[in-house]
């Protein structure tokens, strides 16, 4: 029986650092016992000592492993790697399965998208904007929230690292951007850890990188006139624009 996630979804729930290290520990074969389970998969997992872990079926958020950490509740890297080996099945990792999220980073390519990818692009970021959720506690839960708001922004990240560069897509993107802002300001975000305005503060640079590959893409930061933002993450477009006046 094949898991509900993939690859993407699992890099998606957690962060780089964590997404590495299971890397390390599935490529190293520290995932043992492998078993099937009508609502998950279990194993051994080999770290400092043998860990027992578990993982749902249908979600790779719902783990339980006997370290520290996810004693507590945390996505640990025994979880994702035995989520990879449910995956997987232990097979080699393609080099591109291996490699994190990262930072947002052009792809270079100028062009628009056509009626498909377009289409991809709205499913894919409506999906993502479901998880920037408002924070309502109890305190237990904050763990939880900021997992999804983290989860919510790097499939943001892959999103927009995935397109090409145009006056099409870089309306599209601010757009998605001014959704992400009004969430923020508007939707009870506890956004403390800086989770969604470090997102937005890097993808105003990221639109700026669009500029330099294709000035064209500038005329559409005229979008951003009069728009209330949160933590001035437009401010480097709006001067982008001002100088090509």
């Amino acid at each position: 029986m094949f898991p509900k996630y993939d690859i993407d979804k699992i890099k998606y729930s957690v962060d780089d650092i964590t997404f590495e290290k299971a890397v390390d520990l599935y490529n190293n074969k520290k995932v043992k016992n492998f078993q099937f389970y009508s609502n998950g998969f279990a194993a051994i997992v080999e770290g400092t000592q043998k860990y027992h872990v578990h993982v749902s079926l249908t979600n790779i958020n719902r783990g339980v492993c006997d370290c520290y950490l996810g004693q507590n509740g945390i996505l640990c890297k025994h979880i994702i790697a035995l989520g990879i080996y449910a995956v997987l099945g232990g097979t080699k990792m393609k080099k591109e399965d291996m490699e994190p999220i990262g930072e947002l980073k052009l792809r270079g390519i100028i062009g628009e998208l056509n009626e498909e990818e377009l289409e991809w692009f709205k499913k894919k970021t409506s999906e993502a904007l479901k998880y920037l959720k408002p924070y309502l506690g109890p305190s237990k839960t904050w763990d939880a929230n900021q997992a999804s708001l983290a989860k919510g922004c790097n499939m943001l990240t892959d999103i927009f690292n995935k397109i090409t560069i145009s006056l099409q897509t870089t309306e599209l993107i601010i757009k998605t951007l001014l959704k992400v802002d009004k969430k923020l300001s508007n939707a009870g975000i506890d956004d403390s850890n800086g989770i969604v305005g470090g997102f937005l503060e890097n993808a105003g640079y990221f639109l700026n990188d669009f500029a330099k590959i294709n000035p064209e893409c500038v005329k559409k930061f005229k979008l951003l006139y009069k728009q209330k933002t949160s933590f001035d993450w437009d401010k480097p477009l709006l001067e982008t624009l001002e100088n090509t006046i």
